[in-house]
């Protein structure tokens, strides 16, 4: 399949799931269109308890949660990682293994989405409890494991999605003081007239120093849709880069 057909089934995402079975697959059903659906997409998840949930999915990221009368089951407009684990009790309070139907509508272009959204890799590790971790893990999710494998040498991590940043690991003190530069450098390598900016964006890499990190180094990571960072103490960006592929 070329790259051109490839990029165009995933635009073209769009059609009824249908019935689906009550185990961990229903999971993976699910998982698996959110990490197709690039344009605006709500899917409609049916519960064998006649519970519905709307589920809105912009760049292969879960932006909102709503009920099926269309009020946001978690009264807040923007979803980030910081809302994993509420998202993850709306769900398992809908029972989510007993999933019955799904649909997914499209929604056209344009819509305001704020915050980062969640990804489905991170749903599905919360939801299957020790699941085969792949390469297909969510970036936040390949951050967060490598800031617990090297708590002393990452002071905190980020993700962007389109123009939104969010902290990913980090105190509240490293979050505060380093969110300002870590923007001011994604602004710049994200920049059209910087050279490797579309490389970086799919799945690139980039490790540099920066005056607000003396002594360490930033690490750029990207995965398609999603930019992270690590904020590295203490490490030049040749360790930094050969740490994270090893």
């Amino acid at each position: 399949m070329t790259v051109l057909i490839r990029i165009q089934d995933t635009l073209n995402c769009t059609a009824s799931l249908g019935e689906v079975a009550g185990t961990d697959e229903t999971l993976r059903t699910l998982t698996n269109a959110i990490n197709r659906t690039v344009l605006p997409q709500r899917i409609e998840v049916r519960f064998k308890n006649g519970d519905e949930l709307h589920l809105l999915i912009h760049n292969r990221r879960l932006h909102q949660v709503a009920t099926q009368g269309g009020a946001n089951a978690l009264g807040k407009d923007k979803l980030g990682p910081e809302d994993l684990d509420d998202v993850v009790q709306v769900l398992k309070d809908r029972r989510i293994h007993e999933i019955t139907h799904m649909h997914s509508v499209s929604l056209g272009g344009g819509l305001p989405l704020g915050g980062i959204g969640l990804s489905a890799a991170s749903l599905l590790e919360r939801l299957i409890p020790g699941w085969d971790k792949t390469p297909t893990s969510s970036l936040e999710e390949r951050l967060t494991h490598f800031a617990t494998d090297y708590p002393n040498r990452v002071e905190a991590s980020f993700a962007m999605v389109g123009d939104e940043m969010a902290a990913v690991t980090g105190s509240n003190d490293a979050v505060e003081r380093l969110s300002p530069p870590v923007a001011e450098v994604l602004a710049k390598v994200t920049d059209e007239a910087f050279t490797v900016a579309g490389s970086l964006e799919t799945d690139g890499l980039l490790s540099l120093r920066h005056r607000s990190i003396p002594g360490g180094c930033l690490l750029i990571v990207g995965q398609i849709g999603t930019l992270g960072v690590l904020v590295l103490r203490d490490m030049g960006p040749d360790e930094a880069l050969a740490l994270w592929q090893s």
